[in-house]
């Protein structure tokens, strides 16, 4: 004979397993909030990891590829002389294929200062807006006015612009060529310090100014009597051959 339990005998074990499938319920949402910090903590070490490990390649390959430059400039120059000489010396500079110096100037733009005070790709401001910050559009802005005003060589953050290298985007970091820059980004503009720093002034690009100013970013642009350039990666050439 099966006894009836009394209700109160009922109502305790309902509302003891109750009890215990809210406390599995939340062990189990804790758990899970765990593992899946864990993983993504373990996730960004990893990648973290990766990067590094191919900067130090990139830069040890960017190393090997200067000390063999050099090796060819040394070649190039016993082998030609005169005039040919000098061409070769000037389609050298214009490609970036060789380190120069001179006079010229320096573009400076940096990040909005709530931009640098946070980490992550996408800093946002106490209202929950993404900050803009500098873009590869604005680079390329300024490297086009002096390019048309006759700069001789350009690079930034130290970076050369040759004939194979461009800035761009990819995600959310600036690359010249493969190599990725970061704010403040300095643009180094060798030739006549005039015509460069009347090119990306304020008083001729009065609207692109205003537009950086409203979101906190002021170009700053000035003169140098010396300015020291690095060569750039040799072009990879794939179909053109030289003419005997």
């Amino acid at each position: 004979v099966v006894q009836e339990q009394s209700p109160a005998m009922t109502w305790i074990t309902k509302i003891l397993t109750f009890i215990f499938c809210v406390i599995v319920g939340i062990s189990g949402c804790v758990i899970v909030q765990e593992l899946h910090m864990n993983t993504r903590q373990k996730v960004r070490q990893e990648l973290a990891s990766q990067v590094a490990t191919r900067n130090a390649e990139q830069h040890q390959l960017e190393s090997d590829v200067a000390t063999q430059r050099s090796q060819i400039d040394t070649l190039t120059q016993t082998l030609n002389t005169g005039n040919t000489n000098s061409q070769t010396t000037k389609d050298a500079i214009a490609n970036g294929t060789i380190a120069v110096q001179g006079s010229g100037i320096t573009v400076t733009l940096t990040d909005p200062i709530a931009a640098e005070d946070q980490k992550g790709d996408l800093p946002r401001d106490k209202n929950g807006h993404i900050i803009r910050v500098v873009s590869d559009t604005d680079l390329q802005a300024f490297i086009s006015q002096l390019w048309a005003s006759g700069a001789e060589a350009i690079a930034i953050n130290d970076v050369r612009i040759g004939v194979q290298s461009s800035v761009r985007v990819a995600g959310q970091t600036i690359l010249v060529g493969v190599t990725s820059v970061q704010s403040p980004y300095k643009i180094q503009a060798i030739g006549d310090q005039t015509a460069l720093a009347d090119a990306v002034g304020k008083k001729n690009n009065a609207d692109l100014y205003q537009s950086l100013s409203d979101v906190g970013i002021y170009p700053d642009v000035s003169k140098s009597s010396k300015l020291s350039l690095k060569a750039s990666g040799a072009p990879d050439l794939k179909y053109a051959k030289g003419v005997k």
